[in-house]
């Protein structure tokens, strides 16, 4: 089951990188940076020397070789400013956090020694996007080396701090709060089965349905053949994941069987009238042979592009729980042979054009 466990989670993380990796530079514009803040403490250190001024540039240089993945060199520049400050008798906090966040490797007590760290910091909003950076490179790690109550730890804190993440941060709110919830997910799948439904699940369930709430908006901005883009992937996942849950208690009532959907499935209202159309989701996919020996459970979510005329101009696989493996392949086989038909009492000038998502859920027989 470990194993298992640790395949299906290479692939959940291998999207979310895929997720991460809209948001970041590009390549080139990472090594101008990095140039850039070299040279800023060079000129620091031939100005002032040893001084908070340098000990703060050579953090600022850590983060962004961090952020191109040179832990070795980030370190080294952390462990300096930290030398510096700490002699200084200035305020280490930030040195020590990039120093535990570039010393992160396989070894459980160096995350753990940020777990700490990041606890002792979590409050500091003039640290805050330091701590959201942390906070998702312990997550990642964690989930790599399946910790997942220690995971749902760290993107329980990453989602307390995105807002000062770059870029885009709804996403990066949204992904860490989706996050969250998988990790809890799978928190409650390594227990013993239990009659009803573990807390576990109930905090996993409010997790992923708030990352559908963050993201539903930018659905609606969603047009016939464009790529999706990182809130869009964040909501198919959160919804893959939603869907999963569900399936594991698809005998029973769970606490939030009655919620209201409507803020799930439905596009936010706009000025644009779209016809109605109904999706032929056949033949069904079939409960893939050996998935029973995994998580048991699965959803997928497609998204069908159409052209003006009413026709599929793209089929696309948005999201899996798990996010890789035999579930994925069942339904993009079937999916081939999906069509779509429109009603007949679609009102006056409705548009076709528009991008329809559907949800398959997967669940082995009892």
């Amino acid at each position: 089951m470990r194993r298992t466990i640790a395949t299906l989670l290479l692939g959940l993380l291998l999207a979310t990188r895929a997720i991460a990796q809209d948001e970041q530079q590009s390549p080139a514009d990472a090594r101008a940076a990095i140039s850039a803040a070299e040279a800023a403490l060079g000129e620091a250190q031939a100005r002032s020397g040893a001084s908070v001024e340098t000990a703060n540039l050579a953090l600022d240089l850590a983060t962004l070789q961090l952020d191109a993945g040179d832990r070795a060199a980030a370190a080294s520049h952390a462990q300096s400013a930290l030398q510096i400050v700490t002699a200084a008798g200035g305020d280490a906090a930030r040195a020590q956090l990039l120093l535990a966040r570039a010393s992160v490797s396989q070894d459980i007590a160096s995350r753990e020694r940020l777990a700490t760290t990041l606890q002792s910091v979590a409050e500091r909003s003039d640290l805050s996007k330091d701590v959201y950076l942390a906070a998702a490179d312990l997550g990642r790690s964690e989930m790599r080396s399946g910790r997942f109550s220690e995971a749902a730890f760290a993107w329980g804190l990453a989602s307390r701090h995105a807002e000062s993440a770059d870029g885009d941060t709804v996403a990066a709110r949204a992904s860490a709060t989706a996050l969250e919830g998988v990790a809890l997910f799978y928190v409650a799948v390594r227990q013993r089965p239990i009659p009803g439904v573990r807390d576990e699940e109930i905090a996993a369930h409010a997790r992923l349905h708030e990352a559908m709430r963050l993201t539903m908006p930018a659905l609606t901005e969603s047009a016939p053949g464009e790529a999706m883009s990182p809130q869009v992937r964040i909501n198919a996942m959160a919804r893959a994941w939603h869907t999963a849950l569900d399936a594991r208690h698809a005998d029973i009532e769970p606490p939030w069987r009655g919620e209201d959907g409507a803020d799930i499935t439905r596009t936010v209202a706009s000025d644009v009238s779209y016809c109605p159309a109904r999706l032929i989701a056949q033949p069904l996919p079939r409960y893939p042979p050996g998935a029973e020996f995994g998580l048991r459970v699965g959803a997928v979510v497609m998204r069908f592009h159409f052209s003006e005329n009413g026709e599929i101009i793209r089929r696309e696989l948005a999201a899996a729980a798990p996010a890789s493996g035999a579930f994925t392949n069942a339904v993009t086989t079937a999916a081939e042979r999906w069509r779509v038909e429109w009603s007949e009492e679609a009102p006056p000038g409705c548009s076709k054009a528009y991008v329809l998502s559907s949800t398959i859920r997967f669940q082995f027989p009892s």
